[in-house]
């Protein structure tokens, strides 16, 4: 089992965190996605990571991360930044980005099913 809370700030449009967010629960994902991002997890090496503090501010425009990864023994946190990511850490960062994005999209679409127009 995995649970991570992630947030993205900044980036071009600079969107607040908020709209960036994302709590993952690998129990309430498909099996084949569970495991994953359960393999991402483990790849990434989190104990091994610096401790959480301000990230460095690595790419003009980039973006920065938190992350918080609970499993059935600990709970890492890092807070990371564009070009400064560890390459262990790219993949699982890379594939929360893209739950993110997948989640914004599908409440933009849904917005605009429901505005009249």
């Amino acid at each position: 089992m995995v649970r991570i809370v992630f947030q993205r700030s900044g980036g071009f449009a600079g969107l607040p965190a908020p709209a960036q967010s994302l709590e993952i629960d690998s129990r309430q994902l498909q099996p084949d996605r569970a495991r994953e991002l359960e393999r991402l997890v483990g790849d990434a090496a989190l104990a091994g990571q610096p401790v959480p503090g301000k990230a460095a501010a690595a790419v003009r425009d980039g973006f920065q991360y938190h992350l918080r990864v609970e499993d059935d023994s600990r709970t890492d946190e890092l807070v990371l930044s564009d070009g400064a990511i560890p390459a262990k850490l790219l993949p699982l960062v890379r594939w929360l980005s893209r739950e993110v994005d997948a989640r914004l999209r599908e409440a933009l679409r849904k917005r605009e099913e429901t505005e009249p127009g």
